[in-house]
């Protein structure tokens, strides 16, 4: 009975070993992470200081506009 020779399976593991726990490594943590649910959907846009400030600049400016066009008539 001869005896085959390993070499070549051997030289070929050496190659690709590396490759193989590099990619391993790198991959396997992002398939076991899981992320959570994200938070609630907002229940409304609310109205913050801003806006209540520009839609009281609009309505002043409107206001004086009517006002200026009844003063001139």
């Amino acid at each position: 009975m001869k005896m085959t020779s390993l070499k070549k399976p051997i030289t070929a593991m050496k190659k690709w070993l590396p490759v193989l726990i590099t990619f391993l490594l790198t991959s396997l943590p992002e398939t076991f992470a899981q992320v959570g649910p994200g938070p609630p959907p907002p229940t409304g846009i609310p109205i913050d200081g801003g806006l209540s400030f520009f839609l009281g600049l609009g309505a002043a400016a409107g206001a004086k506009l009517l006002y200026d066009s009844r003063k001139k008539s």
